[in-house]
This record gives C-alpha cells, sequence and structure tokens, in this order.
C-alpha cells in the first residue's frame, strides 16, 4: 500500500492522522507517519449522496478528511455516531502505558481534576436538578401511598409503648398503623411503586449520562454547557436505562434459581441449605463483580452511539484488575472526600442540634434537623457527581473516538478541538 500522496512530489511524509483510504473512498484509514496501519473509520453520507467529499489540501499538498457534514455539531466522521469505530491498539512499544494497556493511575485524578475545574457549573446544575427531580419522584409516590400525619402518630403511639405499656394499647398502636395508607388496594400499591421507581430509574440513568458527557466533554478541553449535558444525557440516558432493566432482568434468572435450589435442599437438611446458599452467595457476588468490571464504561460509552453494552465487554478485554483497582482506589478517594465536606459543612448544625438534644427542645431539634438536610442534601447530590464522573477517566483510556479519545495508537495524545494536534485536524502529529 502506497503513501497518500506520490512520494516523488511530496518527499516529507505526512504528519501521522487519518486520511482517506486509498483502498476504500467510503472510509478514513489511520496513518502513523510512516506507513498505512489496519485502524479505518466509516465516513457518514448524506442521505441520497453517492458522491465523495472533497478533501481540503493542507499547506504542504498531503490531503485531510474532512468531518462529515451530515453529523450534527459535535460529531465527527472519525466515530462519533457512526456505526464501524476502530478503538486502537493501547500498548505500543514506545508508549508511556501500563502493562495493562491503560494509562498511569495519576491519569485518573488529572482528568477528575480538570474535569472539575472547566465543568464545576455544568455539573452542579445537572446533580441539582435531575437529583431533586428524582428525589421528587419518590416523595411524590410515597405521599401518594402513605398518610405522613398518620405515620407519625403511629410512631409516636409506637414509642409510648415501648417506653411506658400503660399509655397505649396494642389495639391503638394496630388502629394507628393501619390509617398510615391511604389506600388497601395491591393493585395500587404495585402500579403507583412500579411508575414511581421506572421514572425514579430513568432519571438516575439520565444523570449519570448527562454528568459524563458533561465530564468527557471537559476532560479533553472541550466546551462544555448545561444544555449539551440534559440533550446528551437523555439520549444515553435512554439506553442506559435500557440496559439496566435487562441486566437486571438476567441476574434475576441466576438468583432465583439459587433461591430455589436452597429452599428445595432445606427439607433435606438446614445445614445443606446454609452452605448451599453460602456457596452460591460467593459464587454469585464474584461472577456479578467480574460482570460489573468488564462493564463499567457502559455508562459513558451509552453517549456516544448504540451497542455500548457490546463495546464495553470488548474494550475491557484483558484488564480487568487494572480497571478494577481504579475503580476501588477512585470509589474510596471520593468516599473519604465526600463525607469529610459533608461533615464540615453540617458540623455547625450538629453542633447546635447535639446541645438541643441535651435540652429535650423537640421543636428546635426539629428546625435543626430540617436545617440538616437542607444543607446536606444539595450538597451530597454535588458531590455524588464527583464519584460519577470516575468512570470517564477509564472509558478515555479504552476508547479511541475521535472527540474524546485519550489514546491513539497506543499513544497519549491531545483531543481533537483542543489545539491543532488532534487526528481530525490538518498537519496533525501524535
Amino acid at each position: 500500500m502506497q503513501p497518500p500522496p506520490d512520494e516523488q512530489d511530496q518527499p516529507v511524509p505526512p504528519a501521522s492522522g487519518w486520511y482517506p483510504d486509498p483502498e476504500a473512498d467510503e472510509r478514513l484509514r489511520y496513518w502513523d507517519g510512516e506507513s498505512w496501519t489496519s485502524h479505518v473509520h466509516a465516513i457518514q453520507r448524506p442521505s441520497g449522496s453517492n458522491e465523495s467529499k472533497p478533501a481540503e489540501e493542507t499547506a504542504t499538498g498531503w490531503s485531510t478528511p474532512q468531518p462529515d457534514q451530515s453529523t450534527t455539531a459535535g460529531e465527527s466522521a472519525a466515530g462519533w455516531g457512526t456505526t464501524e469505530v476502530d478503538y486502537g491498539t493501547y500498548a505500543a512499544p514506545d508508549s508511556p502505558l501500563t502493562g495493562s494497556g491503560m494509562r498511569p493511575v495519576s491519569f485518573m485524578f488529572t482528568d477528575a481534576g480538570r474535569t472539575i475545574r472547566h465543568a464545576w457549573w455544568p455539573l452542579t446544575a445537572i446533580s441539582l436538578v435531575l437529583g431533586l427531580l428524582s428525589g421528587a419522584v419518590l416523595l411524590s409516590g410515597g405521599l401518594i401511598l402513605i398518610d405522613p400525619i398518620a405515620l407519625v402518630e403511629a410512631i409516636r403511639l409506637a414509642s409510648e409503648l415501648g417506653g411506658d405499656p400503660a399509655a397505649t394499647t396494642s389495639a391503638e398502636l394496630e388502629r394507628a398503623f393501619a390509617a398510615v395508607p391511604r389506600t388497601q388496594s395491591i393493585i395500587a400499591w404495585v402500579v403507583i411503586a412500579g411508575l414511581g421507581i421506572v421514572l425514579a430509574t430513568f432519571l438516575s440513568s439520565w444523570q449519570v449520562c448527562a454528568i459524563n458527557r458533561t465530564a468527557a466533554r471537559s476532560a479533553s478541553e472541550q466546551p462544555t454547557t448545561v444544555g449539551d449535558g440534559f440533550r446528551a444525557g437523555i439520549r444515553g440516558g435512554v439506553r442506559l436505562w435500557g440496559y439496566g432493566w435487562l441486566i437486571a432482568l438476567a441476574a434475576a434468572i441466576p438468583i432465583s434459581a439459587v433461591v430455589l435450589i436452597v429452599a428445595l435442599s432445606a427439607a433435606v437438611s438446614i445445614w445443606l441449605a446454609v452452605g448451599l446458599g453460602l456457596i452460591a452467595s460467593i459464587g454469585l457476588a464474584l461472577v456479578f463483580l467480574i460482570i460489573f468490571v468488564r462493564i463499567l464504561p457502559i455508562s459513558a460509552q451509552t453517549i456516544v452511539a448504540p451497542g455500548a453494552l457490546r463495546w464495553s465487554w470488548r474494550a475491557t478485554h484483558g484488564k480487568f484488575w487494572a480497571i478494577l483497582g481504579r475503580w476501588l482506589l477512585w470509589s474510596a478517594a471520593t468516599y473519604l472526600i465526600i463525607q469529610v465536606i459533608l461533615s464540615i459543612a453540617t458540623l455547625p448544625v450538629t453542633a447546635i442540634g447535639s446541645t438541643v438534644t441535651d435540652q429535650s427542645d423537640v421543636e428546635t431539634l426539629g428546625v435543626v434537623l430540617l436545617i440538616t438536610l437542607v444543607i446536606s442534601i444539595p450538597l451530597s447530590l454535588v458531590l455524588n457527581s464527583v464519584a460519577v464522573i470516575g468512570v470517564v477517566p477509564i472509558w478515555r483510556d479504552l476508547t479511541d473516538n475521535a472527540e474524546f479519545h485519550s489514546i491513539q495508537d497506543g499513544r497519549p495524545v491531545r483531543a481533537a478541538g483542543s489545539d491543532s494536534t488532534g487526528p481530525n485536524s490538518s498537519g496533525n502529529s501524535t
């Protein structure tokens, strides 16, 4: 296979990058600076057009591909929204990558720091709006099914019965708890609770994908906005929500089988049932851990294109321990950070609450509790977004997507659009 132009006309080889494939007009092929690689990307054409798109000539005369005009803003011909995506080779001999073919762990924290600095406002707004909306859905469902005043009264009677049996009777307590449900219809409970769960899980998926979209753009130094996060997040959220229910349904099958086997074995021997239950629980935990790690990047990949489940399983092959270690380290670090910030933010209110509790001032204690919730709930929603974006640095190490990539043919490179060195820009280099 020959270089893009005639070497006699152009003695200086071009910089590495994506160029029209000399073997197929409908795709791009990656030129590593010395020779053609096996990495290709499909070029999407406008509907009804069979003509090849003109290439822009660079200053040196080498032609470089232009983004497909049929894609939307922020999408490129080399991966975003296409069905044929090349994810690259991650462990070139001269690359500074780890043995797993991923960047060093420090890059995970570097990505997160850059993300938070550049996109703190979109992340905060998205987390608050969708987090509070999800909470409002669950609270509304609860208020439809349960009378909160009757519940408080029932709890008060239960505390009196425990402290002083003479103060109330079991019959009074039963009547109080019977008044808590607004309806006794099992169908109503199933329908309302089911709708609440469906809406809450969708909003949660939307929130995760919106945060990941924003974090991915920020980590690769792309512009970020609240509107973009919401729009891209809802598309990815639908996919993630569907995958979630699919995975839950698949997990329900082995769990149900294990429960049935343990229940049947109990008729033979209780110790046999305990032993089988213990072994099955450990086995299922290990299987679910393996599956979780292998599909961990799915929440970020859903914002790119369909087929995220298949992609996640493929892209994480051979990187189980590297991904697990990074995720555990990130989870531990963010948990400690979140707890420290929450403790500092609520410390004054907690101190006042301790004093009020000692004085048995119930009304003031209720006000203190309300203030604590007003402070801690929004702050928790915002801080939890930090834990969510932990998947983005891991995902960036696994993808060769033109918009968000950090690895190209095994070498770390800047993202397209951050300067003039992206794989879709003229005269780019890795």
